[in-house]
């Protein structure tokens, strides 16, 4: 899965713990972090991804890496809405 500005979406790993973010398109680090929960395994944290079953972290780290709201692209049946502007930098 990718954001509208390229960068994939997948379960990366911090000090704090697993986690749900991008990775930079062209030098696969990471770019901001999409979830705002951590997990405790691998199988949860890809789980939550896959399902899309997690809390979108709305914060300023996100606006800086994308220039405005970083929302991922959702289908419309998700419990978190129809967003399409994932990463837009609009």
């Amino acid at each position: 899965m990718r954001c509208v500005k390229g960068n994939e979406i997948r379960v990366l790993s911090s000090g704090a713990g697993l986690y749900i973010g991008t990775v930079d398109a062209k030098d696969g680090t990471p770019y901001c972090r999409v979830s705002q929960e951590y997990y405790h395994s691998a199988a949860l944290a890809n789980f939550a991804l896959e399902k899309k079953a997690f809390t979108v972290r709305n914060c300023m780290e996100n606006q800086f890496c994308s220039g405005g709201l970083c929302l991922m692209l959702i289908p419309n049946n998700s419990d978190i809405g129809d967003h399409t502007d994932f990463c837009d930098g609009n």
